[in-house]
């Protein structure tokens, strides 16, 4: 397991235990790297190609999804509508609690 300090090390702390240092290039990389994650088109995309692939899409502690579910039709239901709410890793990186709420329109 990792210890949790360790992410939150300051860039002295890294280079002071790097084994090889960085080549102005590289440097010149990671500052670029850092600039491009903070253009808000980028987060954009970036949020629009999670909910993609994951199907959910968080919102601080609490997750949303999955989007693939929320319709669905079949002949006893009629057309049924599925909302599920479920904790994120911010809350908890051990434990994940989801519930779900289905209605069908043609349910009695």
């Amino acid at each position: 397991m990792v210890n949790p300090d360790s992410l939150k090390k300051d860039i002295s702390f890294w280079e002071s235990v790097r084994h090889d240092s960085l080549t102005k290039s590289e440097k010149q990389v990671y500052r670029m790297v850092d600039s491009i994650k903070k253009v808000p088109i980028f987060k954009t995309y970036t949020e629009i190609a999670t909910l993609i692939a994951t199907g959910s899409k968080e919102f601080g502690q609490i997750t949303v999804g999955s989007i693939y579910n929320i319709y669905n039709s079949n002949p006893v239901q009629g057309h049924r509508f599925k909302l599920t709410l479920g904790t994120s890793t911010q809350l908890s990186k051990d434990y994940r609690v989801q519930v779900f709420g289905v209605y069908g329109l043609k349910d009695h």
